[in-house]
C-alpha cells in the first residue's frame, strides 16, 4: 500500500467525488475506490478528511446516523481546486494545463453566453450543445454542457431545472444577475474569466 499523504488523499477524495458530481458518495464508497490508488484509509480517516474538505468549502458533508454513513458532494470551489483555478495548502492542487482548465473555463463563458441572449427563459442543455457546434467550438458532449451548467448552479450563475426525459436526466438553465455581471466582465471568478487564476 502506498503511505498515506494527506494532501494526496484529499485530491483522490475529491477526483473520486467529482466523478460522481450528482450524487453524495458514501465514505464506503470512498474507501473501496481509493484502494484502487493503492490507499487504505479507515472509515474514521476518510470521515476526517471529509471535515477537513468540508471546512475548506469543497464538499458538503451529511451524516446519517441511522446508517453510520456519511456521504459528500463536491462544490465547485472543490471543482476549482481539482482544475487548479485556486490553489490550497491542504489539497495537492491540479495542474491547469493537464487539467484542461482553459477549455473549461472556454466552455462555461460560452455557456453564459448562449443564456445571456435570453435571459427570460430556460434553455435546455440539448440545445446549449448544439450552439456549441453551431459556433464551431467543435462537438461539445451533453455530459459536459450539464457538468458546466450544475457547476455554474453551484455558483449561483444559472438556476437550473433538472427534468426527466425517459429514464435520462436532462437540465433547463436560466442566467441570473450575477451570472450575468460575470459574463459582462464586471465581476470575475477564477473558474471562469480567462485570466483569473491563481
Amino acid at each position: 500500500m502506498t503511505e498515506y499523504n494527506p494532501r494526496s488523499a484529499r485530491r483522490h477524495i475529491l477526483t473520486i467525488i467529482n466523478d460522481l458530481f450528482e450524487h453524495a458518495v458514501s465514505d464506503k464508497q470512498v474507501r473501496e475506490s481509493l484502494r484502487e490508488f493503492s490507499l487504505d484509509l479507515s472509515t474514521t480517516d476518510i470521515r476526517r478528511e471529509f471535515a477537513y474538505l468540508a471546512g475548506l468549502g469543497a464538499v458538503t458533508v451529511d451524516k446519517n446516523e441511522g446508517h453510520d454513513m456519511e456521504t459528500c458532494r463536491i462544490t465547485p470551489h472543490g471543482v476549482d481546486i481539482l482544475t487548479g483555478a485556486v490553489e490550497v495548502d491542504g489539497v495537492r492542487t491540479g495542474d491547469p494545463l493537464a487539467e484542461n482548465l482553459y477549455h473549461k473555463k472556454d466552455l462555461r463563458r460560452g455557456v453564459l453566453a448562449h443564456l445571456a441572449e435570453k435571459p427570460a427563459i430556460y434553455v435546455e442543455d440539448v440545445d446549449l450543445a448544439e450552439r456549441f457546434a453551431e459556433d464551431g467550438f467543435g462537438a461539445v458532449e451533453l455530459a459536459d454542457v450539464q457538468y458546466h451548467l450544475w457547476y455554474l448552479a453551484g455558483k449561483t450563475l444559472v438556476t437550473l431545472r433538472e427534468i426527466r426525459v425517459g429514464k435520462a436526466n436532462n437540465y433547463t438553465a436560466k442566467i441570473t444577475p450575477a451570472g450575468v455581471d460575470v459574463y459582462q466582465g464586471l465581476k470575475a471568478d477564477v473558474g471562469i474569466t480567462a485570466d483569473a487564476s491563481r
